[in-house]
């Protein structure tokens, strides 16, 4: 017979310790299957007896999240700390609560950039417009010369149809220069609204999108009525009880 001590007995080898949450769970179907038994209250003694069911249950369902943050917990925080290391240089491409070094980075070559990319669209906005004008001129040479032409005079007839040569290549320059102004700028369109009036605006949308403004109304009502406002104009206010 050996005195040697029995390590595996104290941590319980056999009879590993039970999962919090398997008891909880236990707990929490006991008292949901109770529930199942329950239809109509009609006496003092079952309201009790309802209210110290639902204690339970409430009970319930706090150890359940004390449970449940307590094993995510070590999650969190591992992943608190891998945001906190990559947002240094991605936040706000992934994070949007600060800027990390990357988006100041790319911030600051745009901010770079914009004044040259602008002064090169407004040269091209610049030729397209002159050679829309030459274009114009071309063509209203053209057309005069055309109607000063005797018909009898070759010679005018030749220099017609060499001012509307002219003219047609002029045009195709201003369509080349037209495009070269739209495209290919480096800068992008943004359009910002301002409201300016809202009652041409309301009823703008009143007429395009009357379900989102509705619930858009409802909602502002519902937030005035958890103020303590019972009288908005245009909503009616029901009073209902329910059970707490």
């Amino acid at each position: 017979m050996t005195n040697a001590f029995n390590e595996r007995a104290v941590i319980g080898a056999n009879n590993p310790p039970v999962d919090p949450f398997e008891a909880l769970k236990v707990n929490a179907d006991d008292l949901i299957e109770q529930v199942r038994t329950i239809t109509i209250v009609s006496t003092a003694d079952q309201l009790k007896a309802v209210d110290d069911l639902a204690d339970h249950l409430r009970d319930a369902a706090k150890a359940l999240e004390d449970e449940r943050v307590a094993r995510k917990k070590p999650l969190d925080d591992q992943i608190a700390e891998i945001q906190a290391t990559f947002n240094v240089y991605l936040a706000p491409l992934i994070n949007k609560t600060v800027k990390g070094k990357i988006p100041l980075a790319l911030d600051a070559l745009k901010k770079a950039k914009e004044p040259y990319l602008k002064e090169q669209e407004r040269l091209r906005q610049e030729a397209a417009l002159e050679a829309q004008r030459k274009a114009q001129e071309a063509a209203d040479a053209a057309a005069a010369a055309a109607r000063a032409a005797a018909p009898e005079d070759m010679e005018a007839r030749e220099d017609v149809e060499l001012q509307v040569s002219a003219a047609q290549a002029a045009q195709r320059d201003a369509v080349r220069a037209a495009n070269a102004a739209s495209r290919g700028s480096g800068l992008r369109t943004y359009w910002i609204p301002t409201l300016d009036d809202p009652m041409a605006a309301l009823k703008h949308f009143m007429a395009t999108r009357p379900d989102d403004l509705k619930s858009w109304l409802l909602e502002m009502a519902r937030q005035q009525i958890a103020a303590g406002v019972r009288t908005i104009p245009g909503v009616i206010v029901t009073e209902e009880r329910r059970a707490a």
